[in-house]
């Protein structure tokens, strides 16, 4: 795989969005698994994203769903199961079209 994609809500505060990316990649690798180890041993390459906050990060969920991409989503159980984050893998090709526009995150 070439990348994974990390998108997480640019609403939280900086600590919470590390805090949230690695909570998103577990469960990348737990839902991906030979995907997640296929990505480690021939890229490990990551593009964390930023989405303005959890109605944009719905929408794009809702279209990798729809097109059928390897993904996860992680909600925070902290803030009422609110979504935080949404992990892409990079092969599908839809994910390049949802993320083209995307800042990396700050």
């Amino acid at each position: 795989m070439e990348r994974l994609y990390v998108l997480v809500r640019q609403d939280l505060s900086s600590g919470a969005r590390i805090a949230q990316a690695l909570h998103g990649l577990d469960e990348y690798r737990d839902k991906n698994l030979s995907e997640h180890t296929s990505w480690r041993k021939t890229s490990n390459t990551v593009a964390v994203l930023g989405v303005r906050d959890e109605t944009h990060l719905a929408h794009i969920t809702a279209m990798t769903e729809q097109y059928g991409i390897p993904h996860a989503i992680f909600r925070e159980p902290d803030m009422g199961d609110a979504q935080t984050v949404l992990v892409l893998g990079g092969n599908h090709p839809y994910v390049r079209k949802l993320t083209a526009k995307l800042p990396l995150l700050s």
